[in-house]
């Protein structure tokens, strides 16, 4: 098995190793709402299965990342058989909304949180997670 180690810069690799950092591990963290989740958010070392998860990321060069990222429960790919990352995809702020639950380990939802544009949506309890944790407040 392939060990990564992957250090965490900022808010836009939080969901890299953020379902699997010890608890009080300790960073100083400046978005509002997250201080809860900060101490997740610093490192963490992740079993990559031989091969990976996902056959369209072989020979990107974040491959070790999505590999990561799909280890510890934050990404489950592009398709229904999760064989698929569809790296060179947008990320939508509903899919981005899930990646931020699953890496801070969100669970709390406000019932009077309601917005009216995510009804349809598969991500609408990951869209009201983040704002009952204060991360969206809608646009």
């Amino acid at each position: 098995m392939k060990r990564t180690r992957i250090l965490v810069p900022g808010l836009a690799m939080l969901v890299v190793v953020g379902a699997a950092l010890p608890a009080g591990a300790g960073v100083a963290w400046a978005v509002p709402g997250t201080a809860p989740y900060a101490s997740r958010a610093v490192s963490a070392a992740i079993t990559v299965p031989p091969g990976g998860s996902f056959f369209d990321d072989d020979g990107n060069i974040f491959e070790a990342d999505i590999e990561a990222i799909a280890a510890v429960g934050v990404t489950r790919g592009c398709n229904a058989e999760r064989t698929s990352f569809c790296p060179t995809r947008s990320v939508t702020r509903g899919q981005m909304a899930a990646f931020l639950v699953r890496a801070l380990g969100f669970t709390d939802q406000d019932p009077a949180i309601g917005f009216t544009d995510d009804n349809d949506s598969i991500f609408e309890n990951d869209i009201e997670k983040l704002a009952t944790a204060g991360i969206t407040k809608g646009c």
